[in-house]
Order: C-alpha cells, then sequence, then structure tokens
C-alpha cells in the first residue's frame, strides 16, 4: 500500500492554478453579462412571429401587400412597439427556374434569418 500524502509545493501550485482559473472565469463572465445586457437579444422564434405578422397583415407596417415595396432593393421594417429593436431588413429573393410563379422574403436581423414563400400575381412588380 502507498501512502504518500501531497506536499506543500504541491498544494500551493494547485491552489494557485485554480485562483488564475478563477479570476479568468470572473472576468470572462462579468464581460459576457455587460455584453448582453447592452442590446435587446432576439430569438429565432421572435423573428419568425414578425415574419408571419408582415405577411399576414401588411398594413400593420404601413404597406398594401407583402410585395409593395420589396422590389430589387432591401427594405426595412421596425419591430411593433419595440423602437430600440432595430430594424429588420426584408429582401426578395426571384426563384432561378422558369417557373416564376413565387418569389421568396428573406428577414433578416442581427445574424438570425427567416424565409416566406409568397405567390406572385400578374399585378407584382418584377425584379428589373
Amino acid at each position: 500500500m502507498n501512502n504518500r500524502a501531497m506536499t506543500l509545493i504541491e498544494v500551493l501550485a494547485a491552489t494557485v492554478l485554480l485562483s488564475i482559473l478563477a479570476a479568468t472565469s470572473a472576468r470572462m463572465l462579468r464581460d459576457v453579462r455587460a455584453d448582453s445586457e447592452g442590446a435587446p437579444s432576439t430569438s429565432l422564434f421572435e423573428l419568425t412571429s414578425l415574419a408571419d405578422s408582415f405577411m399576414t397583415e401588411p398594413a400593420r407596417f404601413g404597406v398594401k401587400t407583402p410585395l409593395e415595396k420589396v422590389g430589387t432593393e432591401e427594405f426595412a421594417i421596425a419591430w411593433p412597439g419595440l423602437p430600440d429593436r432595430g430594424l429588420v431588413a426584408i429582401t426578395r429573393v426571384d426563384p432561378q427556374t422558369p417557373m416564376k410563379d413565387h418569389a421568396w422574403l428573406v428577414f433578416r436581423h442581427g445574424s438570425l434569418a427567416v424565409s416566406r414563400y409568397v405567390p406572385l400575381s400578374v399585378k407584382d412588380p418584377k425584379p428589373k
């Protein structure tokens, strides 16, 4: 049986390493907390809900139809009731197939993106 105990140097070395790890972790957690408090975050669920609202009630965002202002240029809408959250960019993407009976609207906010299918009619503006 080997009953070897830790030496004083081993105990001090372990204590120093754990102290350095704790100090680094505390600083990192403080920085993460400060960053998260700065700007309101958006979840994918919230962006999806906004895209669905825009598709079903475009008048709520100041347009008659979902494709009214979304041509080849990017269009932006604000979050209803949340002006500090920033704008959501909407881009129209037409299919690369010969049968162009629909378009896609891509809603982007930060690193999140959501797409919605829009059927095209004769009256809808076509990109040039």
